[in-house]
This record gives C-alpha cells, structure tokens and sequence, in this order.
C-alpha cells in the first residue's frame, strides 16, 4: 500500500481563474471590513462597528465555498491579495467600504455568466447565492 496520496490533475479554466481572482478579493475585502469595523469600535462608534461585524459575517462563508469550488473543480489556490483600502476617517472608511461593494456585484454578475457560457451551473449557482 503506498503512503502517496493520489492527486488528481490540475485544472486551469476561466471558472478556476475567476474563483481565485474572488478569493484574493474577498480576502481583502475581509481584512479592510475587519479593520473598519476595528477602527468605528477605537473612535467610540461602537454601534457603527457591531453592524458593520454583523454585515461582514458571511464572508469567511464566502471564501470557504470559493475555495471548495475551486479545489472541487481541480483548481489549484493561485491568488493575490490585494493590500486593503483602509480609511484614516470615518469618511474615507464608509468610502472605501462602498467601493468595494460597487464593485462586487459587477464582478459576480460576470463569474456567473462565465460559469454558464462553460456549461458549469454549480458555479454559476454559487455566484448567484453570493449575490443575493
């Protein structure tokens, strides 16, 4: 019996790579939400704080089933993650929190529709769940 684990072989498709550009997003995206939801709590604004938590709750949800998908797909994890925008104001905090929000639902509008035009519908549900 052969201690080796049997791989399987890798997969690079445009779905693979659309998941590993959402996952260095969504990871960045994470760490600037964490820090925000931080920096609202030091300033006092603790109730600004607890919601903006409450609203960054499903995204490690978001990046686990990323991840699942991409290794289910045969994917191997190959992202950049960004460095966060994080704001020195509350201003530039809500600012740059509305960006990455803005820009979100155009990117998983064109993973999904990606993941139709390749015939992969588990994909392409996945994106559509991360939206709603």
């Amino acid at each position: 019996m052969s201690n080796q684990l049997s791989q399987k072989p890798t997969e690079d498709t445009e779905v693979t790579r659309i998941i590993n550009r959402l996952l260095g997003t969504y990871w960045s995206a994470y760490a600037q939400h964490r820090m925000h939801a931080a920096l609202a709590d030091a300033w006092g604004i603790a109730d600004l704080a607890r919601n903006m938590e409450a609203h960054i709750d499903d995204e490690p949800v978001t990046i686990v089933a990323l991840s699942n998908r991409l290794l289910d797909l045969g994917g191997v994890p190959d992202f950049s993650i960004a460095p966060p925008s994080i704001g020195r104001t509350l201003r530039e905090v809500l600012e740059n929190d509305l960006a990455l929000q803005r820009q979100a639902r155009p990117a998983l509008n064109a993973a999904a529709e990606a993941a139709a035009a390749a015939h992969d519908a588990t994909s392409r549900v996945m994106f559509e769940r991360i939206l709603a």
